[in-house]
């Protein structure tokens, strides 16, 4: 018997077969400030992978399959070089293993991302889920550009205590998840002893605010008149 597969069924699939590749990327990194996330499924116009827009009904992103056929999804991602090449291949990797679903990837330049998505949203035609940056979107959510993917998540079984508590804090809206967390960008001070020893600075006792850090960059710093030499 052949079953016809519906957006909502082929998004469902897809959380899952992305599961395994964005739990393993979280749980492996600690907690520090979230990064970009995927997300969820789309509706009105008012992105991890990532987070999913809303196309109005009257000319929806992705195309009903008919039956026996394959269900068009469309998702717009800003990763290039090494970082896009890997995500290709999950990709493709997903469509490969998934024969009645396919993800056609379209790579939009970062600094327009956010510019098509919410011009695209307008006309009806978002793409099923994309990139966004955990908390970063809120307003895309408040506008229903970004849905809310709670149902999504428990329907597939994706454990939610496989990732770290900070992105998935960030990755929230009034209470409810509009993106599953992808990696974690990890900024860290790096101190050349050395030269704080010089400047009469304790390296075992580093800064522990902003206000500090800012006090041992300027003693950290040396200048050649106007030109700073290290």
């Amino acid at each position: 018997m052949t079953t016809t597969v519906n957006r909502r069924a082929a998004l469902k699939m897809l959380a899952a077969a992305s599961a395994l590749g964005l739990s393993t990327a979280c749980s492996a990194s600690s907690s520090s400030p979230p990064a970009p996330a995927p997300t969820a499924a789309p509706q009105q116009p008012a992105s991890g992978a990532a987070a999913t827009t809303a196309p109005a009904p009257a000319a929806p992103t992705t195309a009903p399959a008919a039956s026996g056929g394959t269900t068009e999804i469309v998702h717009w991602s800003w990763l290039t070089a090494s970082d896009g090449e890997v995500w290709q291949q999950m990709i493709d990797s997903f469509n490969a293993a998934n024969k009645n679903l396919h993800i056609s990837l379209e790579v939009v330049p970062d600094d327009q991302y956010g510019t098509k998505v919410l011009s695209a949203a307008a006309t009806g035609n978002a793409p099923d889920f994309g990139w966004g940056t955990a908390g970063l979107r809120a307003d895309w959510v408040k506008k229903g550009v970004v849905v809310p993917i709670d149902d999504i998540v428990k329907q597939v079984g994706l454990d939610l205590t496989d990732f770290n508590d900070l992105p998935l804090q960030r990755a929230q809206y009034g209470g409810k998840l509009a993106m599953v967390p992808m990696d974690i960008m990890c900024l860290q001070v790096e101190l050349n002893v050395d030269h704080a020893q010089a400047a009469g600075l304790d390296p075992n006792n580093p800064p522990q605010d902003g206000d500090t850090l800012l006090s041992w960059a300027d003693k950290l710093t040396q200048r050649s008149g106007d030109t700073v030499t290290r």
